[in-house]
């Protein structure tokens, strides 16, 4: 969770020096918790390779670790956020079919857990896959999900919104609406 937040910020040393220390002392996680722990450090290595721009290597762990059938005490949460970065290191390689069947897994267990934040996280990205597509109208309606989750919260400057509006934006250029284009690319760099 340390390595997650430490991400967040930026901080790529310290989220290298906990990423190692969790895997040196991951023998020491009770054996009901490993599953839990393995899915955790899977996420954050995933964030990681995706904020790298090397995915490759976390994808095929997270792959791993989402194969198996998830423990019946692990967060719903928890899944959310991994089958959605999975979907989303899956469009930054270019595997916009796998991106969309795990964005749109990320999306349901988001709606199941009543987790608004991760509902907009995987409405968002999942708008860059529909648009990735071709498919304007799935891009349209899944930005405007998340854009209405966002300003209902007060999440507008959060930055996974950015993908929303750069779906927005990609989306108004093909229907040549060039004002309301401009605007939603100014509102992803906001």
């Amino acid at each position: 969770a340390a390595a997650g937040l430490a991400l967040e910020e930026g901080d790529l040393h310290q989220v290298d020096a906990l990423m190692k220390i969790a895997a040196e002392r991951a023998a020491e996680v009770p054996e009901n918790q490993r599953r839990n722990f393995a899915a955790a450090s899977a996420i954050t290595r995933l964030y990681y390779g995706r904020v790298h721009g090397d995915p490759g290597e976390a994808m095929a762990a997270m792959k791993d670790a989402i194969a198996e059938p998830w423990d019946r005490h692990m967060a719903i949460e928890v899944r959310a956020v991994a089958v959605a970065n999975l979907g989303i290191a899956e469009l930054w390689v270019g595997d916009l079919d796998a991106a969309t069947l795990n964005l749109e897994d990320g999306r349901s267990l988001a709606t199941a857990a009543a987790n608004d934040y991760l509902l907009m996280h995987a409405q968002a990205w999942l708008a860059l896959v529909h648009l990735a597509s071709g498919r304007l109208i799935e891009s349209n309606r899944a930005a405007d999900s998340a854009l209405t989750v966002a300003a209902r919260r007060g999440w507008l400057l959060d930055t996974q919104v950015a993908a929303a509006h750069l779906a927005r934006a990609g989306v108004m250029t093909e229907w040549n609406d060039l004002p309301r284009a401009r605007g939603a690319a100014a509102d992803a760099r906001d």
